[in-house]
């Protein structure tokens, strides 16, 4: 089964538009944020069910069994989602589930998300802590009764779909670019139920450390995002044990894993400030209604058109345009140039996508030359622009075309730069 389409299908539309409403956000970034939300937790789980030799595989299993929801649960999440009382507890619940997986990386993570979807670092979080809960829920009932080796067995599967939903910036920081399922599970499939006692024998020797690895590590955490780290210290008190000396060397050990994890935290707060600025240019991977896909960059005209089309509280306004950039012409000519059909063909795949979804094209010049003769060359450019969308399939019905020549500049004419800006073709929606 391949859980992020599981996720994504139990969450539904309706599901998506509560969370969108209750965090204030748009339907289209809440499900691009839930998406990529999902994908990360997953990818987390997978890694930390490839450590230790079996006892992260166990250690997971209990937390997944622990946390997530249960059947009947699942069966009625419709309930639970249409509500905020219900969307609450449900983030509730999966807070600790976020700091368990995600440790001290939990916060950056959040913050890059938000920047990657368009949602705020805090909307980020809560979406994370609301899907945690479904996907373990989903995963302790695809592993059933089969325990630590149904679970590497399910994740065996996960990979190619968790590198292609997770976006590189956030896989680069995890290190999953660089995880290899087969290989990190190809040696623990098997182990069963050896890994849970594994676990089991390890807990009294990580409880006796516990204690000096949180306080290495400035207190205040959750231990359970140490409890990997706490896990690899064991085969270090078992090599000191009947040295005499076990808790000095496992004290100092303590202080160094702390230690590194301080430094991994410093360093994933500078990744995830170069990671936003380049979030602010990166191409969005779009699955429309009907099941077209189209990739365009943040910010663009596609990424406002969805946003604008999937907001129900944003009102039609004749006022309101998108700049519909991308579209190039010859000088002083109606006709486009190469490399403008990507940007057309993908307003077309959203027109469809929207049957409801009426436009009207605006062609705009600069102020040089004759504002007559600029406003009709605006106004051949608009309706020249209508007809290459109705030739990618959009009815003629749904759109209008009209040039305003050198009105409405949106910069200064008195330098190059600005009269490229004035010279644009802009869209707005009129019904939706």
């Amino acid at each position: 089964m391949n859980l992020l389409d599981g996720v994504k299908s139990l969450l539904g539309t309706q599901g998506i538009e509560s969370i969108a409403g209750m965090l204030g956000e748009n339907t289209h970034n809440t499900q691009m944020a839930a998406n990529s939300g999902v994908a990360t937790l997953l990818a987390s789980m997978m890694q930390n069910a490839a450590s230790g030799n079996g006892s992260g595989a166990a250690s997971l299993l209990k937390m997944v069994t622990g946390g997530g929801l249960d059947a009947s649960a699942l069966g009625n999440l419709a309930g639970m989602l249409s509500g905020n009382e219900g969307l609450g507890n449900l983030a509730n619940s999966g807070g600790g589930l976020i700091s368990s997986l995600l440790g001290s990386q939990s916060s950056g993570i959040a913050d890059l998300l938000g920047s990657i979807a368009g949602v705020k670092s805090s909307s980020a979080n809560s979406i994370m802590s609301m899907v945690a809960p479904i996907l373990m829920g989903l995963v302790s009932k695809q592993v059933g009764t089969g325990g630590v080796s149904g679970l590497i067995n399910l994740f065996m599967g996960q990979q190619s779909a968790v590198k292609a939903a997770l976006p590189s910036g956030i896989s680069s920081l995890m290190n999953f670019d660089k995880f290899d399922a087969s290989s990190a599970f190809s040696a623990l499939t098997g182990l069963g139920n050896q890994a849970s006692s594994t676990v089991s024998t390890a807990t009294t020797a990580v409880n006796t450390a516990k204690d000096e690895v949180v306080e290495a590590a400035a207190g205040g955490m959750n231990w359970l995002p140490w409890l990997l780290g706490a896990l690899g210290i064991l085969a270090a008190l078992w090599y000191f044990k009947g040295c005499g000396d076990n808790g000095a060397k496992a004290k100092a050990m303590a202080e160094a894993t702390a230690a590194k994890m301080k430094r991994s935290a410093d360093s994933t707060a500078a990744y995830v400030i170069k990671m936003k600025a380049e979030a602010a240019n990166a191409v969005s991977n779009f699955e429309l209604p009907g099941g077209a896909k189209i990739e365009f960059p943040k910010g663009s005209v596609e990424d406002q058109l969805i946003a604008f089309v999937n907001d129900k509280a944003a009102a039609i306004d004749k006022k309101k345009w998108f700049n519909f950039d991308g579209l190039n012409f010859d000088t002083n000519k109606a006709t486009l140039k190469a490399g403008s059909e990507t940007k057309l063909a993908n307003v077309a795949a959203i027109m469809k996508a929207f049957p409801a979804v009426s436009i009207k094209v605006g062609g705009y010049t600069d102020n040089v030359g004759k504002p007559d003769s600029n406003k009709g060359l605006s106004d051949t450019r608009a309706k020249t622009v209508v007809a290459e969308l109705v030739k990618l399939g959009v009815a003629a019905t749904r759109m209008s075309g009209e040039g305003y020549g050198q009105e409405n500049p949106v910069a200064d004419n008195a330098t190059e730069e600005g009269r490229a800006k004035n010279r644009r073709i802009d869209i707005s929606v009129r019904t939706k």
